[in-house]
């Protein structure tokens, strides 16, 4: 059953300025010059401003977690799917992991959770 979403976007400001870095590949908005954006990994109707339902993301990766094509050097990047996003949550994030929270935001059973294809692994331990 899905529940309520929490809307607060004063929240969800004070929780991005806490997170400098990417999620996704470690980009520091301040050092590598890319914007980075606050996603809900749960969207649409249930999008909630809780921690645990935010994933921070540099421009790129944003526009791949949400789905779209994005080109690189001449390569199509793979997508960041709800997987990945889950992953990214649990392995970046982990005293925000709450599954059975998102869980309810999704209103059905989430998706196994992905690693993130090797590329994302390989930009993060080049950045850190």
């Amino acid at each position: 059953m899905k529940t309520k979403p929490i809307i607060d976007p004063d929240f969800r400001r004070r929780w991005s300025l806490e997170h400098d870095h990417c999620m996704a590949c470690g980009h520091d908005s301040k050092q590598w010059g890319r914007w980075l954006e606050t996603h809900h990994i749960i969207g649409g109707w249930s999008r909630s401003d809780e921690s645990t339902n935010l994933l921070r993301l540099c421009h790129r990766c944003h526009q791949l977690a949400e789905g779209l094509q994005v080109r690189e050097g001449g390569v199509v990047l793979p997508v960041i799917t709800l997987g990945m996003q889950l992953w990214l949550k649990r392995l970046r994030d982990p005293s925000e992991w709450n599954p059975d929270r998102l869980r309810e935001l999704h209103g059905s059973a989430l998706p196994e959770l992905e690693p993130v294809p090797q590329l994302f692994i390989d930009e993060w331990n080049r950045r850190k």
